[in-house]
């Protein structure tokens, strides 16, 4: 069988329960049946390739499942559709990223350790400063911006020089790796707002330092396995650190809502979308409010909207936000056809990163934004990926053009990596 021919497949078993989504009355046979198929056709892509989209989104698609178990106990009425936003973002996302796993093995490379040290204290300093400022209010306006359109491509890049690092120096990476946890869990604890998804990516780092360490075929030594578990034993610290320093217990719940959520912003959007919001936060809030021809929105994003308009309380009496997924996002800004765009979006941006990963930094330069696809689809909205998208995309621009024949330099290897495109 041609390796593309599983992927048409389960793309034409989502085009037609999509349309059964839009023609067919609702049930409770066809809710299990939308729900079961959703799941199934995000889980029978999984690959085990940390380079591929489905190694993240197929696993993480049981945290769906049991949103979907909870929603048919408690409504499971008007669910057409919320699954018809779910097939048609599934949909367009596979078209337009167009991927499939590869099995062959990863080249054998050679870095060099002391420029990727260099770029990985860069970029933690500037992370760094700019949380300092943030929490400090020193030019509040410039320290938002610059979180906005910086802080994705740093960690990325964070992630990119840690794990090329590991592949020659691996407790080098790992020793580095704690100034990151480090820096994560005094946010935690300072922001006194525990965020468990930053202790998840440092956890997920720590596995992809180890498995493309490990690809190299060369055997763990006793101090590196050491190594990786102390790592992840300060995770687990972190995160008990980060859960006691906060004093909103209630951020810490709602994870069985999320589907509930959606389907209520969805039948509250209908025909009252909000054209504006994706563009305002892709960009057009770093636009400083005196030059706004009208009042400039304030807290203008999915998580406020829901607040106000389906539990009707002010957005600022519910400070921690709530989880609506991106297909319901989506579907708010623009309907239907909202969500293809959306969705079809975040595929092309995906396609550009496997394009762009040519040796073991770009793979972890792009594993970092391929781990957080699952969260954004499931529970949040496209910000939690791309940040302010045009800012972020232009500094994205500038980096690459910048550092990418400076970092390629740094790799010795007489082929590229496994990454395979249709």
């Amino acid at each position: 069988m041609n390796a593309k021919t599983p992927s048409k497949l389960t793309d034409i078993a989502t085009l037609t329960l999509l349309i059964a989504t839009l023609i067919l009355p609702e049930s409770n046979n066809t809710f299990a049946i939308y729900a079961i198929g959703l799941i199934f056709l995000v889980v029978i892509r999984f690959t085990f390739d940390p380079i591929n989209p489905y190694f993240y989104l197929a696993p993480a698609s049981l945290y769906l499942a049991g949103n979907l178990i909870y929603l048919f106990i408690i409504n499971g009425s008007q669910h057409s559709i919320f699954f018809s936003c779910a097939y048609l973002g599934i949909l367009t996302f596979s078209l337009a990223s167009n991927v499939r796993p590869n099995r062959q093995e990863p080249p054998k490379i050679t870095t060099k350790s002391k420029p990727l040290v260099s770029l990985f204290l860069i970029s933690i300093s500037i992370s760094t400063a700019i949380y300092v400022a943030a929490r400090l209010k020193i030019t509040p306006q410039v320290a938002m911006a610059a979180h906005l359109a910086m802080s994705p491509v740093l960690t990325a890049v964070i992630f990119g020089s840690l794990i090329a690092i590991s592949s020659k120096k691996l407790i080098l990476a790992l020793g580095l790796s704690t100034i990151y946890l480090a820096q994560i869990t005094l946010n935690n604890i300072f922001a006194e707002d525990s965020s468990r998804l930053s202790i998840l990516d440092y956890t997920i780092l720590i596995f992809l330092i180890a498995y493309f360490r490990r690809r190299k075929k060369a055997p763990l030594r006793k101090n590196e396995l050491k190594a990786i578990n102390s790592s992840l034993g300060l995770a687990l610290i972190a995160s008990f650190a980060a859960i006691a320093s906060t004093s909103n217990l209630e951020s810490l719940g709602g994870d069985a809502l999320i589907a509930l959520n959606a389907v209520a912003a969805i039948s509250a959007a209908k025909g009252h979308h909000e054209y504006l919001m994706p563009f305002f936060n892709g960009g057009l809030i770093l636009i400083p409010e005196i030059i706004w021809p009208f009042t400039k929105p304030i807290a203008y994003n999915s998580s406020s909207w829901y607040i106000e308009n389906v539990l009707n309380m002010p957005a600022n009496d519910y400070p921690w936000g709530v989880g609506i997924t991106l297909f319901a996002a989506s579907y708010l800004y623009g309907g239907l056809p909202g969500v293809a765009l959306m969705f079809g979006g975040i595929g092309l941006f995906v396609r550009h990163l496997l394009r762009l990963s040519t040796n073991i930094f770009w793979i972890g330069f792009t594993c970092y934004f391929l781990m957080r696809l699952p969260l954004a689809f499931y529970r949040m909205d496209e910000t939690f990926i791309l940040g302010s998208a045009a800012p972020m995309l232009l500094t994205m621009a500038a980096f690459i053009r910048i550092y990418k024949r400076k970092i390629d330099n740094c790799f010795l290897a007489t082929e590229n990596p496994r990454i395979t495109r249709n």
